[in-house]
């Protein structure tokens, strides 16, 4: 019974894996698994395209990217999944950055304050 069900789910995944479109994100690998309209109201007449990266991209699993809403044809929604895809890719990276930078600065500082402490005998040796 049990390896039935292994064997049926494992069926279904790959209907599943069937039913995405492989793309590439500043060189990682990911999928589009759907599109559906954007909740926002700007910009106006978009949709959200849903792109799960495998392995995760910087931490990012899955995002949203938004486009125009229009028709397209597969290549050119490529083209603009991937356009939109890198451009958040790219953000979250130098905020990523950004946050570690200010992280380090925060540590330095602290390490500082412990040493001036010590040095006014605030704080005991250690």
């Amino acid at each position: 019974m049990f390896n039935l069900r292994k064997i049926i789910l494992s069926r279904i995944r790959k209907e599943v894996r069937k039913l995405t479109i492989p793309i590439k994100v500043m060189g990682f690998s990911a999928e589009i698994t759907d599109i559906v309209a954007a909740r926002e109201e700007i910009p106006r007449y978009s949709f959200a395209v849903i792109v799960k990266f495998d392995p995760p991209a910087h931490g990012i699993i899955t995002f949203g990217p938004r486009i125009l809403a229009k028709h397209y044809t597969k290549d050119e929604l490529i083209a603009e999944v991937v356009k939109e895809a890198e451009k958040i890719l790219r953000d979250h990276i130098k905020e990523a950055k950004r946050d570690e930078e200010e992280r380090a600065r925060q540590e330095m500082l602290e390490k500082f304050a412990v040493e001036v402490s010590r040095e006014v005998g605030l704080k005991k040796e250690a």
